[in-house]
């Protein structure tokens, strides 16, 4: 029995774990019923990149893989973030951990939008909008479709390298 909601696959890389000082540098969702990927590099301030912790940004390779150079601008980054809320409205997010990659789509989001409008710009001390998320509140995380999808018990639910292990996932780092 299907409940039709569509589950999208999302991942953000960050500049680090805290939605107030973070943001995403790179955000991607893929329908998991229909394969419609959508993808882009957000723009990223130069306070944002300031205020990034140097192990995400080494753990996600962002110097590495030369991001910076794929970033959109401040106007498309707003746009693109509005087409992916669009997409994602109403239907079910999940991912490795949806809750924290939800939290950063909305901070990103609130943030790309003053920034699109460059007299809207937040003062020193002032918090950016976060912007209300658009999918279902039910976020399930890749390793229970993994536990299902392969038989086993409710309460055997493996852990995300466990479940990338059972799948014969490609870890290397260019994969």
């Amino acid at each position: 029995m299907t409940d039709g909601l569509d589950l999208w696959i999302v991942d953000t890389e960050t500049t680090g774990l805290d939605e107030h000082i973070h943001v995403p540098i790179e955000v991607a969702a893929v329908n998991y019923h229909t394969g419609e990927v959508i993808s882009f590099v957000p723009y990223v301030s130069p306070e944002d990149l300031a205020a990034a912790d140097p192990k995400a940004m080494a753990l996600n390779r962002y110097a590495e893989r030369d991001l910076a150079s794929q970033a959109l601008g401040p106007y498309e980054t707003a746009a693109r973030y509005e087409s992916l809320f669009r997409a994602l409205q109403g239907q079910r997010l999940g991912g490795a951990n949806p809750r924290f990659d939800a939290v950063m789509l909305c901070s990103g989001y609130g943030r790309a939008i003053p920034r699109s409008i460059h007299s809207a710009v937040p003062e020193d001390g002032e918090q950016f909008p976060l912007v209300p998320e658009s999918w279902h509140h039910r976020l399930p995380a890749v390793e229970s479709y993994v536990a299902g999808a392969l038989g086993l018990e409710p309460w055997d639910v493996p852990s995300l390298a466990q479940a990338g292990q059972l799948l014969s996932v490609d870890r290397s780092p260019d994969s």
